[in-house]
């Protein structure tokens, strides 16, 4: 490992990934790296949630007005907040009604692909899989 050599082969798979950058690791630099290697970041310190919106958690769930699923899209109030906040730096504001909200990065690819792909166009989509889980 470490050498200075850099290996050509192209991965395959995310194990082959995985080896292959861990192959042409430069052992002399001793900068710390992160592992992302579950998948999931937050297991580690430095992408911990913010207490603001740990507070807002709790605060949602002892107000007992979101105990449900949420709407396709998102509720009202996490709609407007986005909105709110993205408006700040454009010359217009926007509105509740132009932001969806997705439970994740693979719903959120999933649907705009639903809504960019023309008519009788065929896409594929992976599952998520994370070892943490």
């Amino acid at each position: 490992m470490g050498t200075n050599v850099l290996k050509t082969e192209t991965p395959t798979s995310i194990d082959d990934a995985v080896y292959f950058l861990k192959e042409n690791l430069n052992v002399g630099d001793h900068r710390p790296s992160i592992s992302f290697g579950f998948g999931d970041p937050s297991c580690f310190e430095c992408f911990r949630t913010t207490p603001i919106a740990e507070d807002a958690i709790v605060e949602a769930v002892r107000s007992a007005k979101f105990n449900s699923y949420a709407p396709t899209g998102g509720i009202l109030p996490a709609r407007r907040a986005v909105a709110d906040y993205l408006s700040r730096d454009l010359p217009y504001r926007l509105s509740p009604d132009d932001v969806y909200l997705t439970l994740g990065c693979n719903q959120a690819a999933e649907i705009t692909i639903e809504v960019l792909a023309r008519p009788g166009a065929k896409y594929s989509a992976s599952k998520t899989w994370l070892s943490r889980y």
